[in-house]
């Protein structure tokens, strides 16, 4: 009688390569292979494979929390200037300088602009408007221009006006045509401050010679009368004024209209010469834009009330000539508007222009250019502005559905923060960072003819906020660091957080090799993971089956290359060779339905990165209740 011996199972096999990033959209049973249902603290290389970040280091510390960081040149000289708590400091030369302090512990706004022929450092923080000119720190209106506000004038009134008043500034200079007889100059206001009235004189030969109040005039400071002890003359020089009068008179609340903002953008036409500034908690719809290049002056009739007067403005973005206004969400009313810059009658202004109803800013420190889109964090995501070309209709798209998920149930989402760094987007909240990289992109699965980034996530990142120079990433923190990416270290030793080690994490999906009705048993012989070399490496492979709630660690092995430029002798090796490593993972595990690789090392100053994973196994028996 004939024995039937029933065949071997056919052996089969997966491989997971061409690695993306995360998704966290969905079931780690449901994510393709491409992507890790939990990735951590990993980046794509230049090729876009995964591989471990770089560390951070604490470069200095200031009083907390760090609110702003910026980098500029003032008299040509390098240096970074930091608001930190209450106080504001100059960074230059591996040096911290304090320049002033009670400053308004709030995030705030730095810039470097040209001012008078000399780039000077600004800052907005909600209560000041400062600058520091490389010498001193000092409230902007200390220094801000005098407009001239009108001419032609005749000693009782008239004249023409010419410049508008300056909302930083109470004093306001009128020109005056003497007549020979008049004593008496009528200013055009009364109620005036008890500052000492300026008082110019030209004469004979043309040259303007100052006078003192109290000696050669007094003022009526009520009535805004100035009044000469003998009457000027005509004017030397015909059809030009011969007295200037510079008075003040503050106005209640005009100054705290900029001193209150938060935000401020560049823009103008020709050229970003104009600074707009908005967030002013008083009047949360509207904004403010400077004279031409001239950011001590906001003349009190350059304002726009953007939309609805209820909603506030978050930010600004840029999207080809157009300034781009965006504002909170209401559920209901524009959240995206438009303004370009235009000369009527060679007057410029800047008219808005209603744009896009829908996903509104959460948070104001969330807007960041990803090489030519602007990006801004919604109560739904990470959402883009875009621009048809042919059509030129502006819409919204979202840019991080493989991180929603998660980032739009972290807590205090009004207070994310984010950076444009080395072609990624960068967003900081409660510790983590959600990273979109412009590199890698994939169509969008609400809109096939739309794209989303692919993305990574970090922890351990307490960026309060962002700062790029030169190529290099710096943040603040909510402690007072001042810290600064070990991208610029070329050894092992950029792979620590400030000395304390980097778990890095990649999964692959909890897969069911599209036979949920099966059991399967991996293969002790012909399971490998190929990993990117490093002079220092280390790899903990585990593993999680679906009847597991955490993963079991099957073999750990050392990667390390022999470097003589960088030895650790507590991981020394003489391995030489620095191609691809290949590990074998020998464990034969029965009777899964679904089986998920963890990879992982956690090692003080070691490198890690994946480039493929292979599993072989065989379908064994159908899945019993």
């Amino acid at each position: 009688m004939a024995i039937r011996v029933s065949p071997a199972p056919k052996p089969l096999r997966t491989v997971y390569d061409n690695f993306k990033g995360v998704d966290f959209s969905t079931d780690d049973l449901l994510v393709d292979k491409n992507h890790s249902p939990y990735c951590l603290n990993m980046i794509s290389d230049k090729g876009g494979q995964p591989e471990k970040r770089a560390g951070w280091r604490i470069l200095k510390t200031v009083e907390s929390p760090v609110n702003c960081i910026q980098q500029g040149f003032i008299n040509g000289e390098n240096l970074i200037l930091i608001h930190g708590g209450t106080k504001l400091y100059k960074y230059q030369n591996n040096e911290i300088t304090q320049l002033a302090n009670g400053l308004n512990n709030e995030k705030s706004s730095i810039f470097f602009a040209e001012h008078q022929n000399k780039t000077k450092g600004f800052i907005l923080t909600g209560r000041e408007y400062y600058v520091y000119d490389g010498e001193k720190a000092e409230d902007v209106s200390n220094i801000a221009t005098i407009p001239l506000f009108t001419i032609a004038k005749k000693p009782n009134g008239g004249g023409t006006q010419l410049n508008p008043l300056n909302l930083l500034q109470s004093g306001f200079t009128e020109a005056f045509a003497g007549d020979g007889s008049s004593t008496a100059f009528h200013l055009s206001f009364g109620n005036l401050d008890n500052t000492i009235v300026k008082v110019q004189i030209m004469e004979g030969n043309g040259n303007w010679v100052n006078k003192q109040e109290n000696t050669d005039f007094t003022v009526n400071r009520s009535t805004g009368i100035v009044t000469f002890t003998s009457a000027p003359g005509t004017s030397p020089v015909g059809g030009e004024d011969n007295v200037k009068i510079t008075a003040y008179r503050t106005v209640e609340g005009y100054a705290d209209r900029i001193k209150k903002c938060l935000t401020y953008s560049r823009f103008g036409i020709g050229g970003n010469n104009r600074v707009f500034v908005t967030r002013n908690a008083d009047y949360k719809a509207q904004d403010w834009w400077s004279e031409l290049n001239d950011p001590t002056y906001f003349p009190d009739l350059n304002y726009s009330v953007i939309g609805n007067g209820n909603t506030a403005v978050m930010g600004y973005a840029k999207l080809g000539e157009n300034q781009l206004i965006i504002k909170e969400d209401n559920q209901q009313d524009t959240t995206v508007f438009s303004r370009v810059g235009v000369l009527n009658d060679k007057t410029p202004t800047f008219p808005v222009k209603i744009g896009i109803t829908g996903n509104g800013a959460v948070s104001p420190y969330s807007f960041a250019q990803l090489v030519d889109e602007p990006l801004f964090l919604s109560r739904n995501g990470i959402y883009a502005v875009t621009s048809n070309a042919i059509t030129y209709e502006r819409t919204l798209q979202n840019r991080s559905y493989y991180v929603d998920a998660r980032l739009t149930k972290e807590p205090n989402l009004e207070n994310a923060t984010a950076v444009q760094w080395d072609n990624y987007y960068l967003l900081a909240i409660n510790g983590n960072v959600y990273l979109l990289d412009s590199r890698q992109k994939a169509v969008s699965r609400d809109n096939p003819n739309s794209f989303v980034y692919e993305c990574f996530f970090w922890d351990n990142i307490n960026a309060n906020c962002w700062l790029v120079y030169d190529g290099e990433l710096y943040f603040g923190d909510l402690d007072g660091n001042i810290c600064k990416f070990n991208t610029d270290i070329l050894k092992m030793n950029k792979y620590n957080d400030n000395g304390k080690p980097i778990t890095a994490i990649w999964t692959t999906k909890l897969d069911d090799d599209n036979m949920p009705e099966m059991t399967k048993t991996l293969q002790k012989k012909g399971c490998v993971v190929t990993t990117k070399p490093f002079t220092r490496s280390n790899i903990e492979i585990g593993i999680r089956t679906s009847d597991m709630s955490n993963p079991f660690v099957v073999k750990e092995q050392y990667l390390g290359v022999l470097d003589f430029s960088d030895i650790d002798f507590e991981y020394f090796t003489f391995i030489s060779n620095d191609n691809a490593r290949t590990v074998v993972i020998k464990k034969k595990i029965k009777k899964y339905r679904a089986l998920q690789f963890v990879l992982k090392n956690d090692k003080l100053n070691q490198g890690f990165g994946i480039f493929n994973i292979v599993k072989n196994y065989v379908a064994v028996n159908y899945v019993k209740e």
